[in-house]
């Protein structure tokens, strides 16, 4: 692969020196346009969005257009004194290696996309959830590698050379060799990732279409993604390659036509930039946004995307055991149950709650869930049947949010407010859901109380919105079953609160429960450890760090 100015413009003479050409002028408006927007694509990409997912494919096109970009200052140089190179063998080199490796890093970097988003359809199940962490930069790094080694040999044998008198330019001195090196340009160099696109672009599309018609749901941006990828190739590559081709058979080959096409590839990485936000943007409805907000919502593409609600969804929970199933509740009163791996909408459970719904929680097995409504209600409900097994009505008084979780024996845990807007806890049996088992006030209070759950030690840890504490109890067999613990207190009132599961818990510091408190402006991590030298009996150690379930996502 030769730059391009080793074969001289399609001019009938040459022009003077300080003057540029059609094709110089091209060559320095694409520099201009294309280089900051090179740069703001690496910047958002590499430090903005830390090269995540998609981001590492796009940082690598965006790097590799920025170094051929930035290699065609020499070229402009080069044209501006009249097609001489003044600059050396040194910089001729520099030149031959950097305009190469911008072209060969973009083609095999466009067949890594290809193979990436065709695992993707291929193999959604395994590509959102099992695929290594780092496969984007494993198949960009092979990328690179496969682009450097392909334009080493070239910058070995470049050299300045007089091709006419007076005439000093920079070009590959390939003597015996450009016959095979020709070759092995057009089929290693071209044709292998030509093969690659074509075969992994054409498999996704076949997939995909088989998929929508099973009832999946695509995404539309990877459509969008397949049809610009193919057309850039075809537009630009493609062609490129042909004459290359052309060049070994014909007897009097195309130059100019040649050079012509080379151009074609400063314009592609100055337009890039623009496919990207085009991409992420949905078309002309978000270009009056900002481009840096456009762009990441095409690098922050999400995996899969269930939308069957009607209105805002306000709660998602995973099933404890069965992978890649997913619970979905929104302000449409309606409980949808999704299989994460295949977008597909499983159970939709309408017209079992009048009401909004304020919370859901699986129990342990996953045979059913329970439900905190408006109306006061808790219900247990069974997916599969879409039944609702039991129900207590009025579970506490009060009009403010309650909350309901299961817990690892079967019993149920609600949070409320009383009458009086007191706040309650209280603990159910569902073989008597007259009275509860077990009933405390703690304070009149008006944030609404959050319940999270460990099974392991069975200890409940009850958060407020709007406290600055987070209390916790131990549930037990005995009476009065819900038995007080303790109170972890903090400076700051707290606007909500998550938590982290066990299995991404740190035991070599002997965590047993990681909350994250949300602030105004920040997030908080509080953590709770149980010393290594515990007070009381073994069997107490034992329990706090006793084995958890490790997770079935």
């Amino acid at each position: 692969m030769e730059p391009s100015n080793a074969t001289l413009a399609p001019t009938l003479s040459l022009p003077p020196p300080g003057t540029l050409q059609w094709d110089g002028r091209l060559l320095v408006a694409c520099a201009v346009l294309g280089l900051p927007a090179n740069a703001f694509t690496l910047w958002l990409t590499g430090w903005r969005l830390r090269c995540r997912g998609l981001a590492t494919f796009i940082l690598s096109l965006a790097t590799s257009d920025f170094l051929f970009l930035a290699n065609s200052l020499l070229q402009i140089w080069s044209l501006a004194h009249g097609h001489q190179w003044v600059l050396g063998t040194h910089l001729c080199r520099l030149h031959q290696f950097l305009y190469a490796l911008g072209y060969y890093s973009g083609l095999f970097l466009l067949a890594a996309i290809s193979l990436d988003r065709c695992l993707l359809v291929a193999a959604p199940v395994w590509y959102r959830c099992r695929q290594p962490a780092h496969l984007p930069a494993a198949l960009c790094t092979g990328a690179w590698l496969t682009a450097t080694g392909c334009s080493v040999p070239d910058t070995v044998l470049s050299t300045t050379a007089e091709l006419l008198p007076a005439l000093v330019v920079c070009r590959s001195e390939r003597g015996s060799w450009e016959v095979p090196m020709r070759w092995l340009e057009v089929v290693v160099e071209g044709l292998l990732p030509f093969s690659v696109v074509v075969v992994c672009h054409g498999t996704a599309l076949v997939l995909a279409w088989c998929q929508r018609g099973q009832g999946g749901r695509p995404p539309t941006r990877f459509q969008h993604i397949v049809v610009a990828t193919l057309s850039a190739y075809v537009l630009l590559h493609l062609p490129f390659q042909v004459t290359q081709l052309l060049q070994l058979v014909a007897p009097r080959p195309p130059g100019h036509l040649l050079y012509l096409l080379g151009l074609a590839f400063n314009v592609s990485s100055c337009l890039n930039p623009c496919l990207y936000l085009l991409l992420g943007s949905r078309a002309c409805h978000h270009l009056a946004r900002l481009p840096r907000a456009a762009l990441a919502r095409l690098l922050t593409e999400p995996v899969v995307g269930l939308g069957g609600d009607s209105k805002r969804v306000g709660i998602v929970t995973w099933h404890p055991t069965a992978r890649h199933v997913l619970l979905s509740a929104g302000c449409d009163n309606v409980v949808l149950i999704w299989n994460v791996g295949t977008a597909e909408e499983l159970y939709r459970l309408e017209g079992l709650h009048p009401d909004l719904i304020y919370s859901v929680s699986w129990s342990r097995d996953g045979a059913r869930f329970c439900t905190a409504c408006k109306d006061k209600s808790v219900r247990v409900i069974d997916p599969r049947r879409g039944t609702v097994v039991a129900e207590k009505e009025r579970a506490h008084e009060g009009a403010r949010p309650m909350r309901a979780i299961f817990l690892a024996d079967g019993k149920i845990f609600t949070t409320g407010f009383s009458r009086m807007s007191e706040r309650q806890l209280a603990l159910w049996d569902l073989e008597n859901l007259e009275e509860p088992m077990g009933l405390q006030e703690l304070d009149s209070s008006n944030g609404a109380l959050l319940p999270f759950y460990d099974p392991d030690t069975n200890v409940v840890y009850v958060c407020g919105k709007g406290d600055s504490s987070i209390r916790y109890f131990e549930i037990t067999e005995e009476p009065p079953y819900i038995h007080f613990l303790n109170t972890f207190t903090s400076k700051e009132p707290q606007r909500g609160m998550g938590w982290m599961p066990k299995r991404g818990l740190d035991v070599s510091k002997c965590e047993i429960a990681r909350f994250y408190k949300l602030h105004e402006r920040k997030c908080e991590p509080i953590i709770m450890t149980v010393p290594r030298k515990v007070s009381g009996d073994r069997g107490a150690r034992q329990q706090a760090s006793s084995d958890t379930f490790s997770g079935n996502r």
